[in-house]
């Protein structure tokens, strides 16, 4: 909880039922069979990150190296990354307490951070995913309910996506700012392209406590979320005489902070047709 304040979760879910009663977190269709169709959009912002391993390969002037990443006495500083969601969401009951969910959709990541080589130099390294498919499974549950519409409810989810990004370094493109650098080392002839990706996976597993007033049912409790980031970065070209060269950086990255507070509310306009909105803070 030590990062609170940087880490913001929004879910917002637009359901329509089939003939039962309309599911958020704070309840479940309660029949089984029954089926429900909804629109998701998630946002997470800014959430903190760090390094869990690297490692890069490295071909100049005919010599080919590896290791791990970051090199020496380099420190990665200040990783973050943001993540939107847009998904189809439908739900099935299994059990009259227990709702099974299903989310096909679109998703950006955008992740971020700077490597210190001390006296040296200071990059900034900036990934600027593009919208790519993203899917979703999950389980919802009634854990216990007593007759004052006081609820017991739990979650668990898993997500991924993958999408392409052409990584930065200070503002130019991951290419333009290898092949500067090359070129200040005395090469020339320098021809260079570079490309990477973004693979995200999360797994959430929340236990709220609700209680029905009317129409609404706000909640609140605690959650988990366990995030994996993998960034990989390519570049690749020739020099002074088509010479070949290359370098390539896989890195993966864990949340900071794993645990946090959920808050949320469902709003039952019908017997078939709900609102739900989420705030999650880690």
């Amino acid at each position: 909880m030590k990062h609170l304040s940087r880490v913001l979760t929004a879910t917002c879910t637009l359901t329509l039922t089939a003939g039962a009663d309309a599911a958020g977190l704070g309840n479940t269709l309660n029949n089984v069979g029954q089926f429900a169709l909804g629109l998701n959009y998630e946002g997470i912002y800014e959430q903190g990150l760090e390094l869990d391993k690297g490692h890069f390969s490295r071909t100049l002037l005919g010599s080919t190296g590896s290791g791990s990443f970051p090199e020496l006495d380099d420190q990665i500083l200040d990783a973050k990354m943001d993540s939107s969601r847009v998904f189809l969401e439908g739900t099935i009951g299994l059990h009259p307490r227990v709702d099974a969910f299903l989310k096909l959709g679109v998703a950006g990541t955008d992740a971020e951070y700077r490597v210190l080589e001390p006296g040296i130099s200071d990059d900034s390294y900036k990934f600027d995913g593009d919208s790519n498919f993203a899917w979703g499974l999950g389980l919802r549950a009634k854990l216990y309910e007593n007759g004052q519409n006081l609820r017991l409810m739990g979650r668990v989810e898993y997500m991924r996506s993958d999408t392409d990004t052409d990584p930065r370094v200070n503002g130019q493109s991951l290419a333009q700012n290898y092949a500067d650098k090359l070129i200040a080392e005395g090469a020339t002839d320098v021809s260079a392209r570079s490309a990477g990706n973004i693979e995200l996976q999360e797994f959430r597993a929340a236990l709220v406590l609700g209680k029905s007033f009317g129409n609404f049912t706000p909640y609140g409790g605690v959650e988990y979320r366990y995030t994996d980031l993998i960034l990989d970065m390519i570049v690749a070209g020739t020099e002074s005489g088509a010479i070949p060269f290359g370098s390539s950086v896989n890195q993966e990255y864990e949340a900071k902070d794993s645990f946090g507070l959920l808050f949320g509310v469902d709003a039952d306009f019908s017997r078939n047709f709900a609102f739900n909105a989420e705030l999650g803070l880690i």
